[in-house]
Parts: structure tokens; sequence; C-alpha cells
């Protein structure tokens, strides 16, 4: 990968190519080809991936098909998880829509760029990405929440309606559970 390449991240402009450079020496990054999986469904992961260039998607396979449930543009991570956890299981398959390039993110790394100001970028752009994962979470948790309640209130409605159509005898039925 060409230092170019991460300077194009919003969050690693700033930073001088001969750091960038210093960068990518201690790091690793990795080409990705079209459908190429970067992280299989059910595997331990123990890397994160800053995805510098292309784009990846999240998704379900199954028998018939795939449900992508995210999309990864350049400047997020994949695999975030394996940074605070020192592992995890992936509960979904991320794979390449188009040729990508990806800076694998390890505790080496970190390590290793420790004090320079890479390293605070790298922080502090990985700080933003999980803030922006949080806010969408909250954002969909709350529509489901809304479409719930909605869904609620339109069945309690539904049936309000029906008992109010009922006759007393059927009403009075209903609630000895007897038969009019």
């Amino acid at each position: 990968m060409k230092p170019s390449t991460l300077q194009g991240l919003s969050s690693l402009q700033s930073l001088p190519k001969h750091e960038l450079v210093e960068l990518l020496q201690y790091g690793e990054s990795r080409a990705l080809d079209l459908n190429e999986v970067l992280i299989p469904l059910g595997s331990k992961v123990q890397t994160a991936y800053l995805l510098a260039q292309g784009g990846l998607v999240a998704e379900l396979p199954s028998n018939l098909g795939s449900h992508v449930v995210g999309k990864i543009w350049p400047g997020e991570v994949a695999g975030e998880g394996a940074l605070s956890h020192g592992y995890w299981t992936s509960s979904v398959q991320v794979r390449a829509v188009v040729p990508s390039k990806v800076l694998l993110l390890t505790p080496e790394l970190f390590a290793k760029t420790r004090g320079t100001r890479a390293h605070a970028a790298l922080q502090g752009h990985l700080i933003g990405v999980l803030a922006k994962r949080i806010q969408g979470t909250n954002l969909q948790l709350r529509k489901a929440w809304l479409e719930q309640e909605a869904a609620e209130t339109k069945a309690h409605q539904a049936s309000s309606a029906k008992i109010e159509s009922l006759t007393l005898g059927e009403r009075l039925a209903q609630l000895f559970g007897v038969t009019p």
C-alpha cells in the first residue's frame, strides 16, 4: 500500500509522508480482490482492519444467498472487537464488493508506533469510528422501538374497536368464558 492511500483518509491527512511510510513499515497491509472474504463467518478474529480504499460489506450468508447487514467505506474499521477483547468470534462475514486495501490494526502496530503522531491519529480515528457506530446502533434501536410501539398501538386500537362492536351479551359471554 502506498502512503498516499492512507493520506486520503481524513484522520491521517495531517501526517507527513515520512510518518505514513513509518506506519506502513510497522503495520501490514492487505489487498483484496472482488468478492474476496476478509473475515469469514464464525472465525476467531484477532485483528481489526482499517479500510483504506475500496468497499466491504458485512453480511449473513445463507443457502438462499446473503443478507447485507452493513457497508464499510474507506476510513471505517471492521473487526474492531479484536482491539478491546484480544479476539472475537465473527457474527458476520466481511467481504470486498470492489477491489480493496486494508491496513491491519494489530496490538504490535500500536506498540511499535506508541508515542508517535501516527499512533495518536489512529487512536483518535478509532474513537471517532466507534462513536459513529454506537450512534448508528442507537438510531436503529430507536427506530425499532418506535415501530414496535406503533404496531402495539395499532393492535390495541383494533382490539378496542372489536370490543366496542360487540353486544352487551357477547361482552358478558366473553368475560365469563361462555358461548352466547
